[in-house]
């Protein structure tokens, strides 16, 4: 099979921007289960994750951070 090619980024994001974007998803992923059986922590993980592997199909890549030692 041959993958389907990936459009280029149409906008980047600096990291205030993905903070505020994994926030709001860690709290709804607190809200969706009633903010029990979990942890902050764990929901910041999760919410980063997803993030991150859904920004390329909304057009979007994070920029690097200022100290980002993979530069």
């Amino acid at each position: 099979p041959v993958a389907a090619p990936v459009a280029a980024p149409l906008r980047t994001i600096d990291r205030a921007e993905f903070e505020s974007i994994v926030r709001a998803e860690a709290h709804a992923l607190a809200l969706a289960r009633g903010f029990r059986n979990g942890s902050p922590f764990a929901d910041w993980l999760g919410a980063e994750a997803a993030v991150l592997a859904r920004l390329p199909s909304e057009g979007l890549t994070l920029a690097p951070s200022a100290n980002d030692s993979s530069r």
